[in-house]
């Protein structure tokens, strides 16, 4: 781009300037010589008399309105406190069935409340009698006797509302807390007893000595008795829950005070017997109020420093304005019109347009800067037109990420149905609209489905029971695999085999819903042949001992179907595996796609909101705020911290306070940018920049830009989650198509399966991994040993509930490699230990496993000649496979 020179016109420009409009009444030299005297004149004789009045109305309106948004803003904060405490009780006690679990259960569940909140004293759980069943601590011990009296367990036992008792303090801590007490339910859904617990107030002093009401202004906390809970100045161990009520002022303004709305309550003796211009404010969730007093005095300094400071500037300001109006016009005016020339060009874009002044002053070094952040702009406007043409290519590489996704839906040979988080239906496959004889319903409520795809019961007239369906269980947050369903199209009836699982979103709440299921017509009718072959065979049996030789041929000839017969059922237990994955692989590729999808929405966010902003804001950067900008964007970018939201809390107060200290306005919102920025340890260097009146802007724009470098960080992460995901469930549908072994790494084996089992893992199973550093391969079928590693990973974690440890050891010997799964689970009872290996013997419950995968298992495990065996006491069951090297 090529760069223009003003200065080459310098002269030629301001000498007909200063000719043409020296003479010129409305030039702007002697609008700033004769205006400015006459505005000074002007302004001492009509607007000083008007000034004091006028800004003394102002300045008491915007009191009254600051000290009701003061009260209004500390009450609000208290509310949000006390609103997520009792919603982390209300979430415990919405566990249905609380009451129904075992004691150790109750106590882990209460313990986890405690060490993850501070202000929770204590909490305890109460039977339908109001005796503490179960109780927890970190502070203290705890002697709850019988509450069934006490207004906390009639409050909330018999009339099923929450609780929030009066403050009162603590014997042993010697301060203030509060009782908040809420119903819980059991398995039937009825009140079953009552969770309580004890509440320090030490938030309260926290919230009134954050407030800031100007320099001698304080703020304190009433409770509905008029006792003094909190004030700004003490602390929880110096409270004493002083009766107010008989205060003079209390009583005068009582009505007010107790009102359930925001209150003015202009000018008063105070609390601390000074008068004050006091505000109050409730506190929504408790019946508490929050007072806000400011001291006249300080409200009326302001008036009086003003009447000093006008009087005095309005007659210099008159004497200094006919100088000072032709100095500007000669000084200021030329190189202001060459500065606002350059900006017009630039604004039109062209961005080669430079400015040179010889002048040595401010006006000098603001060309000189403008040369610079003209440069700077150009260097940022190529960067972001790289990271534009980056952008594209990421979108597209999403696109089709998705259009495979898309691809190996449509192409499994089972249906797949998805709901959103309401129950109502989101995608079918093209398997599922065939299974199901329809497409998708997207307005079909939860209530409607079986009735909408003419879901039964195998074998009879009636609709299958919604809340046994697998994918309103999975919106319950259970996983559920049945296979007593059959869907009734007008020319035939499909029994199918279903399984739902829950998909949850990066907040851990239930997002969607998956089912997979499949036609199980052939193996119905296979179940249907064996029965049929059995009863035969006994009869025959009976009937014709003496024929046996006879019927050799017959015999042979049912056994061969038998066998045709097992391997359909196999095959089946297979599909079934596959379809148990579908939902935890759809997980895995949805989570890194939608971490894509809000990192780009930001990004674009970003770039259409404030790409036009980005020249203005380079263009008023001064050098010195240049360079702590940069310095902040390296800080940011240089820094990756993971701090606990506990941690993050801890260090902006502390920079919030060390900001108070440099006595800076709005110091929480600059705690909380610092922090994101990744500036936690050192901040000296950044005051200057915070001091300044743009501050808050430059401070904000760097946290934007670097949340785009974040934002791109994030996406290349993602796409390497969902490569993997996609790698690993390639490298498990892979076929031998010849039919013969191949050489396989175990390791690799068995990694693809964990792969694909991540979302069911990550959830609560702890896996420990002892492999060797080098380990050969063998020969072998790769697919059959997924097979193989897939019902036993899947077995361990049902054995666990989805909760405990997998243990996984690989070992060689000089002839085989030994693989061991170990589980932590409750163990396989003694009497069954000698049948799991039988087919179709399952411990599950009917309807969630057919018991043929246990024998799949052995017989793929004879079939490359290696062996299987199992250890199991409570506690610790560990599968042992023996694989030989060589065949």
């Amino acid at each position: 781009m090529k760069t223009k020179n003003l200065d080459e016109d310098r002269t030629r420009e301001s000498q007909p300037s200063g000719g043409r409009f020296s003479g010129n009444r409305f030039s702007i030299a002697n609008q700033l010589r004769y205006g400015l005297v006459a505005l000074v004149a002007f302004s001492a004789l009509l607007s000083g008399g008007l000034v004091t009045q006028l800004s003394f109305r102002s300045l008491w309106r915007q009191s009254i309105l600051l000290q009701q948004e003061r009260s209004k803003s500390a009450a609000q904060e208290i509310d949000v406190y006390l609103d997520s405490l009792k919603q982390k009780l209300n979430y415990l006690a919405r566990t249905r069935g609380l009451t129904d679990l075992p004691q150790d259960a109750q106590q882990n569940l209460l313990e986890g409340l405690t060490r993850h909140n501070e202000a929770f004293e204590y909490v305890a759980l109460l039977d339908d009698r109001g005796d503490a069943v179960a109780q927890a601590s970190l502070y203290k011990e705890i002697d709850l006797k019988n509450q069934a009296d006490k207004p906390l367990f009639t409050r909330t036992y018999k009339y099923q509302e929450d609780y929030v008792g009066t403050v009162e303090i603590d014997p042993e801590l010697k301060s203030p807390v509060v009782m908040l007490a809420v119903p819980i339910r059991n398995n039937e859904d009825k009140v079953d007893g009552t969770l309580l617990a004890q509440i320090n107030l030490e938030f309260l002093w926290f919230v009134v000595s954050q407030t800031s009401v100007g320099k001698t202004g304080y703020v304190y906390v009433l409770d509905n008795r008029l006792h003094l809970i909190a004030e700004a100045g003490g602390s929880p161990e110096t409270a004493t829950l002083e009766d107010l009520s008989d205060r003079s002022f209390v009583r005068d303004l009582k009505s007010q005070i107790l009102s359930p709305t925001h209150q003015f309550l202009d000018t008063y003796p105070g609390l601390r017997g000074q008068e004050v211009l006091g505000a109050v404010a409730p506190v929504q969730s408790v019946p508490w109020k929050v007072m806000v007093e400011l001291p006249t005095a300080e409200v009326y300094a302001p008036v009086r420093d003003m009447i000093l400071t006008v009087g005095g500037t309005l007659g210099i300001a008159t004497v200094l304005a006919i100088g000072t109006g032709a100095i500007f016009s000669r000084r200021i005016v030329s190189p202001l019109m060459r500065l606002t020339s350059a900006a017009s060009q630039i604004r039109e874009g062209d961005l080669g347009v430079r400015v040179e002044l010889r002048e040595r002053n401010e006006l000098g070094l603001l060309a000189r800067t403008f040369n610079q952040m003209v440069e700077q702009l150009q260097d940022s406007f190529a960067t972001l037109e790289a990271q534009n043409t980056e952008m594209k290519a990421l979108n597209q590489a999403i696109s089709e990420s998705e259009k495979r996704l898309a691809q190996f839906l449509d192409a499994m040979p089972i249906g797949v149905f998805v709901t959103d988080r309401h129950g109502h239906p989101y995608y079918t496959n093209q398997t599922g609209q065939q299974l199901l004889g329809r497409g998708l319903v997207a307005d079909a409520a939860p209530e409607d489905l079986t009735e909408v795809y003419q879901a039964y019961l195998v074998g009879s007239d009636r609709l299958y029971p919604v809340d046994r369906l697998p994918v309103v269980k999975a919106l319950q947050g259970e996983s559920l695999r049945v296979d007593d369903m059959e869907i009734h199209q007008p020319d035939k009836i499909v029994p199918i085999e279903c399984s739902g699982t829950p998909i949850y979103s990066e907040t851990g709440e239930i997002a969607y819903a998956i089912a997979a299921f499949q036609d199980i017509t052939q193996r119905k009718r296979a179940e249907k042949v064996l029965a049929d072959y059995n009863r035969t065979l006994e009869r025959q049996v009976a009937e014709r001992t003496e024929q046996l030789q006879q019927k050799n041929q017959e015999l042979a000839q049912t056994l061969q179907e038998l066998k045709t017969t097992q391997d359909e059922l196999i095959q089946s237990e297979k599909m079934a595996a596959l379809g148990q994955l579908v939902a935890g692989v759809a997980h895995e590729v949805n989570t890194p796609l939608g971490a894509i999808r809000a990192s780009v929405g930001y990004i674009a966010d970003f770039l259409r909101d404030r790409l036009r902003e980005l020249p203005i804001f380079f263009q008023n950067l001064s050098g010195d705020r240049q360079q702590d900008f940069f310095a902040l964007l390296d800080s940011a970018v240089g820094k990756q911290t993971n701090l606990s939201s506990r941690e993050q809390r801890k260090l902006k107060r502390a920079i919030a306070r060390q900001l108070e200290s440099e006595d800076l306005d709005d110091t929480d919102t600059l705690a909380d940018t610092l922090v994101e920025l990744g500036v936690c340890e050192d901040i000296e260097p950044f005051l200057p920049l915070l001091r300044d009146p743009e501050g808050h802007e430059i401070l904000e724009t760097a946290y934007q830009l670097t949340s785009i470098i974040k934002s791109t960080q994030t996406i290349s992460t993602a796409t390497d989650r969902a490569a993997k995901i996609v790698f690993a469930l390639k490298s498990y549908s892979r076929q031998t198509p010849s039919g013969q072994k191949v050489e396989t790494n175990v390791i690799e084996s068995l990694e693809t399966v964990l792969t694909i089992y991540h979302n069911q893992l990550k959830q609560g199973v702890e896996v420990i991994k002892n492999y060797p550093e080098t380990l050969p391969n063998i020969w072998g079928y790769p697919d059959e040993l997924n097979q193989v590693w897939t019902n036993l990973i899947h077995n361990a974690i049902q054995a666990m509930d989805n909760k405990g440890t997998l243990t996984i050891d690989i070992t060689q010997s000089k002839n085989d490699i030994c693989v061991s799964i170990t589980d932590s689970g409750a163990g396989i009872p003694l009497e069954v230990q000698s049948k799991i290996f039988q087919p179709f013997f399952t411990t599950k419950p009917p309807g969630e496993g057919s018991g043929l995968g246990l024998d799949i298992v052995r017989k793929i495990i004879e079939k490359h000649q290696g062996k299987i065996d199992f250890d199991s006491v409570p506690g610790k069951t560990t599968f042992t496979v023996s694989l030989p090297l060589s065949t």
